[in-house]
């Protein structure tokens, strides 16, 4: 870093330190929280693993194993109890937010802007489910790690860096295969290439310590695959089903037509400043950071390749980059998810740095501006000709500014200040005021409503949570105490926990129809398929006729149905839209489980079902 920022460092410090208290504060409380429906598949698979099973060759899953190895290992420490995994994620947690803002600092120099996106990960992190684990969640880590790891490398040339740079890419790769191969590709030319070119270093020594990082996790994985005799099933599984069989994301609503449904939505349901936030955070999320990134992308093709920056200026302008580079494989990775517009929400951290960027323009000193101007000159004949002029204008105290270091051109009047531009001579109107009197308090009045916005929405979930106390339903499972707001969804799983003991042996398998596995762990009881949860439309005939032959064959002493279809189709979920509602009441399981099957206990969120003869041995 320079030497602004190294004295500032107590004081950068105090701002991380602020930061994780906030984080602590506002997410915390989500710790002994009932496990989302997605949780409950990797704890019920980490508990495969930890029992003997390996994953591809014994249960099928089509993502790479990193997430299940990092709670299997949890388990194996702590012991099988969800808080400790709770507690592993949020250290994660508090780490990346303290990351984030790093890089905030880093690029905009200015911590009144930096807290922006760290705020907003914080914010936007309580509504998709952070404090839960799934890959998602680490596989972001992983990103935010990597342009961490990749920026310091710039500044200080240190080839451990590099190394952990590559490590983080090739924990992506254990953990959203997708992810990490963006992420490598994302990475690699600033490593290999661009990096020691406009810096003059040599490529060798930082390309091979990049590497080495990449290929010891995926070696490491590779290896206990080859030995468990589960490669080929891995690859037909993380490649070919998904590629081949994973409908998710089809029959989806493009993004901006998406994302304009959403905005009517909200202007019609909602009213007042209720409707005024939503649109705010709608357009903001889903529009302007996607704005923001394409302005980005244009400064830095013209700061790489029609400039000539040397020292700091160019460090600045690399390590912009590899953070515009990073944040594009987050956003890409997700780009055909059926909920894109809502899917950003999880990754648009890192963008939201040149969102604050953008807003920046409050200062007039931060970022270089487009200017056009008109003079009168007198020709040869003594007529008066207008002039137009368009040019590239920076104005005083650049130094402060990281796109000033990228500024596209001198101040076209020769001087290092802000020049006599944006005069209109025959109006007297000077574009000067508008950029001053409009443009510049839009921005700020909108950066004041973001930190509003979000920190009023901190609070208020705070104040929830608060209030909600006394209206927790404790359940306690053999991983752990945990608590639901849903009382009726309290009560049934405390009574199908009880019934699901007295009703079979302690190794008698069962099958979770739909999407609560979490129910695995809560009743400790093997799964009878290879498979932890059966959405419709989801699997292949193959992998459903296997299903249904188990079931014809009782291999389940018990059947536990979930009513998670039925509330997601009330949603309008976009998978179970695809599929038709008109097609679940013959979707090929829920018939299998009405056919061989018999329901013994009904509740308001479950069904259970004993075989109608005794199970298969």
């Amino acid at each position: 870093m320079d030497t602004e920022t190294r004295a500032s460092r107590p004081a950068y410090w105090l701002h991380g330190l602020f930061l994780i208290v906030i984080t602590f504060l506002f997410s915390f409380h989500y710790r002994l929280s009932l496990p989302a429906f997605d949780e409950g598949l990797y704890y019920q698979e980490a508990q495969r693993m930890l029992h003997g099973e390996v994953i591809y060759r014994d249960f099928f899953e089509f993502v790479t194993p990193g997430t299940f190895f990092f709670i299997k290992w949890i388990f194996e420490i702590f012991g099988e109890h969800i808080v400790a995994v709770r507690y592993g994620l949020f250290v994660l947690y508090l780490l990346e937010t303290w990351l984030i803002f790093w890089l905030g600092i880093r690029l905009l120099r200015r911590p009144s802007l930096a807290y922006l996106p760290a705020l907003l990960f914080v914010y936007l992190a309580k509504y998709d489910a952070w404090w839960s684990v799934q890959h998602h969640v680490l596989s972001h880590f992983t990103a935010v790690a990597t342009a961490y790891f990749l920026v310091r490398s710039l500044d200080e040339d240190k080839l451990w860096l590099g190394f952990c740079s590559g490590l983080s890419v090739g924990c992506a790769l254990c953990i959203t295969q997708h992810l990490g191969v963006l992420l490598f590709v994302a990475a690699t030319p600033w490593v290999c290439y661009i990096g020691p070119r406009f810096l003059k270093r040599s490529r060798r020594q930082p390309t091979t310590a990049f590497l080495l990082g990449v290929a010891l996790p995926v070696a490491m994985l590779g290896v206990y695959l080859i030995a468990n005799g589960a490669m080929a099933a891995a690859y037909d599984c993380c490649v070919n089903w998904v590629f081949g069989n994973y409908k998710g994301y089809e029959g989806t609503a493009p993004y901006y037509d998406e994302g304009r449904k959403l905005i009517v939505r909200a202007s019609r349901n909602l009213s007042g400043l209720a409707a005024l936030r939503s649109i705010v955070q709608l357009v903001l999320i889903g529009y302007v950071s996607v704005l923001a990134m394409l302005i980005g992308l244009a400064r830095l093709v013209y700061g790489l390749f029609w400039r000539r920056l040397e020292g700091p200026e160019i460090r600045d302008l690399l390590a912009y980059g590899v953070v515009w580079s990073i944040s594009a494989a987050l956003v890409g990775h997700l780009f055909p998810h059926a909920n894109y517009y809502w899917a950003v929400r999880q990754n648009v951290t890192l963008t939201f740095i040149f969102v604050a960027e953008l807003l920046s323009a409050w200062k007039p000193y931060v970022l270089p501006t487009i200017r056009f101007w008109f003079d009168r000159a007198r020709a040869e004949d003594g007529r008066n000709v207008l002039n137009l002029h368009l040019g590239f204008l920076t104005a005083k105290r650049t130094e402060r500014s990281l796109m000033s270091r990228v500024r596209l051109h001198p101040p076209l009047d020769g001087s290092t200040g802000e020049g006599r531009a944006l005069t209109l001579d025959l109006s007297g109107l000077r574009l000067t005021h508008i950029m001053r009197r409009v443009f510049q308090p839009l921005c700020l009045v909108v950066l004041v409503w973001l930190y509003w916005d979000i920190g009023t929405g901190l609070f208020a979930d705070r104040q929830r949570a608060l209030q909600n106390r006394s209206l927790r339903v404790y359940i306690d499972t053999p991983v752990g105490r945990l608590w639901t707001l849903n009382a009726a969804l309290g009560d049934d799983i405390k009574q199908i926990c009880e019934f699901v003991k007295t009703a079979s042996r302690p190794g008698d398998p069962i099958f979770v129809l739909y999407h609560t596995p979490y129910l695995y762990s809560f009743v400790q009881r093997p799964n009878a398929t290879r498979y932890a949860i059966f959405w419709p439309g989801y699997h292949s005939p193959l992998q459903i006729d296997e299903v249904v032959r188990a079931l014809s064959e009782h291999k389940a002493a018990l059947v536990i149905k979930d009513q998670t279809v039925e509330l997601n189709l009330r949603r309008e979920d976009l998978r179970l839209l695809r599929y038709g509602a008109e097609n679940l009441p013959r979707e090929p399981l829920l018939v299998a489980v009405q056919q061989f099957y018999t329901p013994v206990l009904q509740t308001k969120h479950f069904a259970v079902l004993a075989p109608l003869q005794p199970p298969t041995p």
